[in-house]
């Protein structure tokens, strides 16, 4: 997966042969929707007191990209030009709100800009400041002056259909504003165990550049924020292959409405773990389809308790919008503010009722419970002499396969598993950030060598154990 805040040339995608509004006229269909949007999505620069301080330049498959810049550096370049400031475009962001210049854009965009310069697709170049970002789903707002905007309106992704028309605006670096076009291939795509994930995929080429730009429906209204790509060449370096992801507006405008309220996400809880519905459970269950969350815990005293929700209940809609799996569940509930009630349509023994339950937040004590579980050594950032060696982690721990990750169903008091933090029910959710699905993969992992972090959700709350 790469993603799209690099500067290089975008691949050209050939329009759908489809007859599409406007055709018999012998306008095109894209040419009036694009001219109706373009004004609204945007260039982004990023200043940073040097050059390297780039964040994408934390990351080898994203340095392998700036290669030519980093030599083109250092070719005469003096310590003192190095640590001027310096302005690089970015990425690209859609303007939302026109009277209040809001901007929506990607996290990993403006991540550790020390200055943010907005491009208009009239050339104009505003000053931005950044309100708020959320690294969990890769959501920033930006806010520029709001002199002669032009915002896109947001359109409801939650009504896309795989096969619908879109097209991709953005700004690559040094090309301007272009535009692909291409359909929905497949909705509610999770790429990484961490974060929060339900991306849109599509064909439409979302090349190097366009992080943060719109992903566009055929009535000109913005239903995602393209953010990421799968790549064909090793290293991430073989460019667009037809497969791109972007966030959806149902996700992006919930983080931006937390954003402008509270300046921050503030998750919450509703005190319940779930497993994906098997087809034994539709059978036990008498579901009619494979789809929904099995709860399988329910914290006492929780709200899900007080509101009735108990163990093998199937959680099948969140506020009227459908629960295929277990991270719909958990996206759906952490972009809810917290004390705000949540409508969950649940499925007990054949009969479905609908449960009110307030979002709570997740309290300190059980973020310090959760981290007291777990030795000091595994905390990042804390030197770690006596973590067990990658190979031994395996030994005296029981997992099982799930769709988010291994759930640990057992660990033997005393093993390196227990020495290292782990504890009975973790879900392990990948090895430096890098998903793990099954036991060989997660054992082949460990082998590798050199120190390692693992990913695992304890409850509600994560965690970083650190090996090797």
């Amino acid at each position: 997966m790469v993603w799209l805040a690099l500067p290089f040339m975008l691949a050209q995608h050939a329009l759908a042969q489809v007859q599409l509004p406007g055709a018999a006229s012998g306008s095109s269909g894209f040419a009036a929707v694009v001219a109706q949007v373009a004004p609204g999505v945007v260039g982004i620069s990023v200043s940073q007191s040097r050059s390297a301080d780039n964040p994408l330049l934390n990351d080898p498959v994203f340095r392998r990209f700036f290669e030519d810049l980093q030599g083109e550096r250092g070719h005469g370049d003096s310590a003192s030009h190095t640590d001027r400031p310096v302005m690089r475009p970015a990425g690209s962001g859609v303007v939302v709100d026109a009277a209040r210049g809001l901007v929506l854009t990607n996290h990993h965009v403006v991540q550790g800009a020390s200055r943010l310069m907005v491009m208009l697709n009239d050339r104009r170049e505003l000053l931005a400041e950044l309100v708020g970002s959320d690294p969990g789903t890769d959501v920033a707002v930006l806010r520029v002056r709001p002199e002669k905007l032009t915002a896109v309106p947001v359109g409801d992704s939650d009504a896309l259909r795989v096969g619908d028309l879109v097209v991709a605006i953005g700004n690559p670096f040094g090309l301007g504003q272009t535009v692909t076009s291409g359909i929905v291939s497949a909705m509610g795509r999770g790429l990484s165990p961490e974060g929060y994930e339900d991306y849109i995929q599509t064909d439409a080429a979302v090349n190097p550049g366009n992080s943060g730009g719109a992903l566009i429906n055929m009535r000109g209204e913005l239903v995602g924020i393209n953010t990421a790509i799968l790549s064909g060449g090793r290293g991430g370096q073989g460019g667009n292959i037809g497969i791109g992801f972007a966030i959806p507006t149902s996700m992006a405008q919930a983080v931006l409405d937390q954003i402008i309220r509270f300046g921050e996400v503030m998750r919450g809880r509703i005190g319940v773990q779930a497993e994906e519905v098997t087809e034994a459970v539709v059978a036990r269950e008498g579901l009619p389809i494979i789809a929904g969350a099995l709860v399988r815990s329910v914290a006492s005293g929780s709200s899900a308790d007080r509101a009735g929700l108990r163990v093998n209940d199937v959680v099948l809609e969140v506020d009227g919008r459908p629960v295929r799996t277990v991270s719909d569940l958990r996206n759906r509930v952490a972009l809810i503010p917290v004390g705000n009630q949540i409508r969950l349509k649940v499925w007990r023994r054949g009969v479905q009722s609908v449960l009110q339950v307030p979002v709570e937040a997740v309290s300190a004590d059980e973020v310090a419970k959760a981290q007291q579980q777990t030795p000091a050594s595994s905390a990042p950032g804390v030197a770690k002499p006596s973590a067990p060696e990658s190979t031994s982690v395996l030994q005296g721990m029981q997992l099982s396969r799930g769709r988010d990750g291994l759930l640990v169903s057992g660990v033997r008091a005393g093993a390196p598993a227990h020495a290292l933090g782990f504890r009975n029910g973790d879900v392990i959710l990948g090895v430096d950030r890098a998903p793990v699905s099954t036991v060989q993969e997660f054992g082949a992992v460990l082998r590798r060598s050199g120190s390692k972090v693992i990913s695992v959700l304890r409850g509600e709350v994560k965690l970083r154990l650190h090996v090797g």
